[in-house]
């Protein structure tokens, strides 16, 4: 797979959505099914703090983001493939946004979670969580902690934390701000 990266580091990119700023670390673009399609992903710093509902906000920034002004719309990213997941990994690692100032919290959401049924985990595009998912979960995880809040932690993060440099972790879906990860159809990276 060819990775062509879209560098937008020079200085930090806002994104506004609504009333609420967005701060983008960086994107890359990244041929995938065979080099047929291709798939943009942007790379947010932490939420702001004003409001705890910090998974359907990513959500619904990653909703409003397209490359055409009709073009298909993005989602929160879907890392089921392992050679994608890592490069997610390695990019964060490369431009070092795990690290303040871009993230003070420790990780990352993705389109992955259990908020319909618990212990049932569903990708953003409607898909379960299989087996053969790179589910690199980070040890003792998911463990469903339920000492911040009474339902539990059913939202996942690429968990930047104690040596988990990028494993899956459950988490509280709006008790603590995170950044995000979208994935956008890309139309125009193969011409």
């Amino acid at each position: 797979m060819e990775l062509k990266l879209i560098l937008l580091l020079g200085c930090m990119v806002y994104v506004t959505n609504a009333a609420t700023k967005y701060m983008m670390g960086a994107s890359f673009t990244e041929n995938i099914n065979g080099g047929c399609d291709c798939m943009k992903y942007e790379v947010y710093c932490q939420q702001p703090s004003n409001d705890h509902h910090y998974y359907m906000r990513a959500i619904q920034h990653c909703r409003s983001r397209s490359i055409l002004p009709l073009g298909p719309k993005g989602r929160l990213a879907v890392l089921k493939d392992p050679l994608i997941a890592s490069k997610v990994v390695q990019f964060i690692r490369a431009k070092e946004l795990h690290k303040p100032p871009c993230i003070n919290k420790y990780g990352f959401w993705i389109g992955l979670s259990d908020r319909a049924k618990e212990g049932k985990f569903v990708w953003s595009d409607g898909k379960a969580l299989c087996s053969d998912d790179d589910a690199n979960w980070a040890p003792g995880q998911p463990d469903n902690t339920q000492t911040k809040k009474t339902s539990g932690q059913d939202c996942v993060q690429l968990w930047f934390r104690n040596g988990y440099e990028g494993q899956l972790d459950d988490e509280y879906c709006d008790f603590r701000p995170k950044g995000f990860i979208c994935e956008i159809p890309d139309p125009h990276c193969l011409s």
